[in-house]
């Protein structure tokens, strides 16, 4: 009973379920618990390889710190040997700077020296001459004296003749002595460093300007060739912001017209340089006439002979000034057997009713011209039609009393040339006062106008221009270039400029397009070469005297060569061109080409050259902007000046026909 009692109980059968589900799930617990007790075995032990990595590279940092700190040791001392090197120059340099001072103060004391020994020669031979010609006079008056004052005295020595015979040698004119000394009393200068231009053996720089290297490194890079100038030309408008913004596109355009302007006249240093200052200011004869597109009323530029001769003008003594005449005050009638005429739409003139319909009549001679876009941007169009018109207007107004009246003018660049044949200024046809009549229209009666010669006409504007020549033409070789200033830029000009005035040649750069009329002729008349990249301007052969050389820059393939040859052929000019054959040294403005055109590529547009012409010619390959050799330029020149006539005879040398 007792063992029965301490027996436990029997278990029942849940409950020995529920024990081992237990157990079972401890010992999933303890299988995890040992995966994860493995897993963070793992993870120490890769910590730990890190941490000995870290420690390794920690202990690499450690040594380059070291290396470091010794290399900034070294550098330390040896900027603290520059800073003693820059002591001991700085030393040096103030010594030389004494050295330099005292010099020039020795050279000052040895100009003040010799200038005070030019003046005690320059005295000695004053008082020499005085002896002279009282000597002079002694003997004359013993010779009188003995000859019983017959014959003819000798007139008094000229001092011209006492140095001239050799009784002494004239001094030159003393130096102005410095502080104190001499016979000016202001400093003696001693002369300041040659411009560049000015080095022995040169020749002249006519036009001077300035040009120092470095350049600023915009500059520099596009004269090498790097940089497009139509990338440089700004979006915002800060120089016009004050005018507002316009939806009108004329005014945009003209705005970035201005602003590539401002961008070349930069780059081309054309004001900076100096250069500018040499041109646009020199209208000659026509200073005057140079107004009459400036001022609102052409009669304002008239003195009074003019004046009064102008049946648009009236003379107001009391302003001293010419003025549109009042219509109550205009010339009232045509002369007899005259008939008046009134402008109509067209520009065409045609006889009126009666003179009632007349408000005022002008008495001179009226000329209709119609300009057309040629020649009213091209100046080889231009001149063909000024021939034309030349003879039509001095045929029948050769006194230059008449009047130029333009319809519609497309472009007036070249009206100026209207001052050679009229002394009124030219008038646009929508200008002229409502109801005016013309008593007589111009109409040349001669020979067909084409068949003038061309000497004729230049004739005519050299005399107009009072151009001064030398006789038997210029006597020294000047090569003129033609220095564009809004495109297809020669971007090593003054390398050129100084290439030839090391060969002793006279040399000018000529910005036609800031030019007046006057200079442009002055200068085109005194150049035995002319030479400038494929472009309008090389039709001023026209105006270079005979015998001399037109030398052409093709670009890079440039296959159209225009009709420069001819045109210089018809003056008496000879033609000379060199192509550029190293593509390298031109840039390319590729924009100006589409898709169609670059279909194969830039390389392939290279390969192939331009065409003849068409308007891939004359928008991309002849505006390209070339460096142009400086050994294969002077080669090109000393060629050039074995042609024609003109330099061979200033050189002596025989002409290469």
């Amino acid at each position: 009973a007792q063992q029965a009692a301490e027996a436990p109980p029997p278990a029942s059968a849940p409950a020995l379920a529920l024990a081992q589900e237990s157990s079972t799930a401890n010992a999933v617990k303890l299988s995890s618990l040992q995966a994860e007790l493995l897993d963070a075995e793992a993870s120490r032990r890769a910590l730990e390889g890190q941490l000995g990595a870290a420690v390794s590279k920690a202990a690499e940092l450690d040594a380059e710190l070291d290396a470091v700190k010794a290399s900034l040791s070294a550098s330390e001392e040896h900027v603290a040997a520059a800073s003693r090197e820059v002591q001991m120059q700085e030393a040096r340099s103030a010594s030389l700077s004494s050295d330099l001072e005292v010099a020039k103060r020795e050279a000052i004391a040895a100009r003040q020296a010799e200038a005070q020994a030019t003046e005690q020669v320059r005295r000695a031979e004053e008082r020499a001459w005085a002896q002279a010609q009282q000597q002079q006079q002694q003997q004359q008056q013993q010779q009188q004296q003995s000859e019983g004052g017959g014959g003819l005295a000798r007139q008094p020595m000229t001092e011209e003749e006492f140095f001239s015979q050799g009784r002494a040698i004239r001094p030159p004119p003393p130096v102005l002595g410095g502080e104190g000394g001499g016979r000016g009393g202001s400093p003696a200068l001693l002369p300041g460093p040659a411009k560049w231009y000015e080095k022995p053996g040169y020749g002249r720089l006519i036009s001077p300007y300035e040009f120092h290297r470095p350049l600023p490194p915009l500059i520099e890079a596009w004269r090498s060739g790097k940089l497009d100038w139509h990338d440089l030309v700004p979006k915002h408008s800060s120089l016009w912001e004050r005018y507002g913004e316009s939806k009108d596109d004329k005014f945009n355009f003209m705005k970035l017209v201005m602003k590539e302007i401002a961008v070349t006249d930069y780059l081309t240093q054309y004001h900076d340089s100096g250069l500018a200052s040499n041109f646009g200011k020199n209208f000659g004869p026509m200073r005057n006439y140079s107004s009459c597109n400036l001022v609102d009323d052409p009669c304002l530029i008239h003195y009074e002979l003019d004046c009064k001769a102008n049946s648009f003008c009236k003379w107001h003594p009391d302003t001293g000034s010419c003025g549109q005449i009042p219509d109550e005050e205009a010339p009232r009638g045509c002369p007899a057997g005259k008939q008046p005429m009134m402008l109509k739409n067209g520009g065409r003139l045609l006889p009126v009713q009666s003179e009632g319909e007349c408000r005022r009549f002008v008495q001179e001679k009226v000329f209709i011209e119609q300009v057309q876009e040629d020649p009213g941007t091209m100046f080889y169009h231009w001149w063909r039609y000024f021939r034309e018109v030349h003879q039509r207007i001095t045929s029948v107004a050769p006194d230059k009393i008449g009047h130029i009246l333009v319809e519609r003018p497309p472009n007036t660049q070249f009206f100026h040339y209207f001052g050679l044949l009229s002394k009124f200024c030219w008038r646009r046809t929508a200008s002229i006062p409502e109801r005016t009549c013309f008593c007589e229209k111009g109409e040349h009666r001669g020979p067909s106008a084409k068949h003038e010669g061309q000497s004729a006409v230049l004739n005519h504007l050299l005399k107009e221009l009072d151009i001064k020549e030398e006789i038997g033409g210029p006597s020294r070789v000047r090569v003129g270039i033609l220095s564009r200033r809004r495109k297809r830029f020669i971007l090593n000009e003054h390398e050129l400029v100084e290439a030839l005035l090391k060969l002793g040649f006279d040399v000018q750069l000529l910005p036609m397009e800031e030019m007046t009329l006057y200079e442009q002729v002055s200068a085109l008349r005194s150049c035995t070469v002319l030479v400038g990249i494929h472009g309008s301007g090389l039709n001023n052969a026209i105006l270079m005297p005979k015998g001399s050389v037109l030398v052409q820059l093709l670009p890079y393939k440039l296959n159209y060569k225009g009709a420069f040859q001819q045109v210089a052929y018809e003056n008496g000019v000879k033609y000379v061109e060199w192509g550029l054959e190293d593509p390298g040294k031109s840039y390319f403005h590729w924009e100006f080409l589409g898709p169609r055109e670059l279909r194969d590529g830039k390389q392939a547009v290279l390969d192939r050259g331009s065409p003849r012409g068409g308007a891939e010619v004359y928008t991309f390959w002849i505006n390209q902007d070339i460096i142009v050799p400086v050994d294969q330029f002077v080669e090109l020149i000393q060629g050039a000046l074995k042609k024609g006539e003109l330099n061979p005879k200033i050189l002596g040398t025989t002409p290469d026909y």
